[in-house]
This record gives structure tokens, C-alpha cells and sequence, in this order.
């Protein structure tokens, strides 16, 4: 398995969005892992989500991911997307601070 292209990135951060928004609206990791399923005959939608859970399994013709495998997954995608989130909010924090350091300097001490 190799690097995801463009596309599937795009389709997995939104997948990862989706079950952010899923689980803010207090939706069970049981019905976020089938909604966010590839395998229609799993996803509640009846439709495949691109690049869904178990998305591997699919392609290779094997039984979709169990219940607990789904639950995991829901759980991992929204695990790593608040920890990439709150990583940006912390760079953007930094950022801030060393500009008010910047501008106190030159408030305190002009040149």
C-alpha cells in the first residue's frame, strides 16, 4: 500500500471531518464507523464512502470490517484529526505570540 494520491487524501480528511461532526452531534462510534463505511452492504447510507473504513478489505474483495473494527476506526480518525487540529492551533498560538513580542519591542523600543 502505497502513498494516497491527492484525491484520496482530499476524500480521507474528509472523511475525518465527517466523523468530527458526526461525533459533536453526540452520534454513537458504532453508527459513524458504518455511516463512514466503503462497503455499502455495511454503510447505513447503502452508498460507499470515499475512501471509507476498510476500504483495503473492499477492493480486495474480502468481509467488510467488523463492528469493533469500525468503532476502532471511527475512534482513530477522530482522534487523529482533533490531534492534527489542535497541533495547527498551537503553531498558529506561536505565531501570534512571537508577532506581539515584535510589536511590544518596537513599542517599548523604537529605533
Amino acid at each position: 500500500m502505497g502513498r494516497p494520491n491527492r484525491a484520496s487524501r482530499a476524500a480521507i480528511t474528509q472523511r475525518q471531518a465527517d466523523a468530527i461532526d458526526h461525533r459533536l452531534a453526540v452520534v454513537d462510534w458504532l453508527p459513524i464507523g458504518r455511516k463512514l463505511s466503503v462497503d455499502p452492504s455495511v454503510n447505513s447510507d447503502d452508498i460507499a464512502c470515499p475512501q471509507g473504513y476498510g476500504v483495503e478489505r473492499y477492493k480486495a474483495g474480502q468481509e467488510p470490517p467488523t463492528d469493533k473494527r469500525l468503532i476502532e476506526l471511527a475512534c482513530k480518525d477522530v482522534t487523529k484529526a482533533l490531534a492534527e487540529r489542535s497541533t495547527k492551533l498551537e503553531d498558529n498560538v506561536d505565531e501570534m505570540r512571537r508577532l506581539m513580542a515584535e510589536r511590544l519591542e518596537r513599542l517599548f523600543f523604537p529605533m
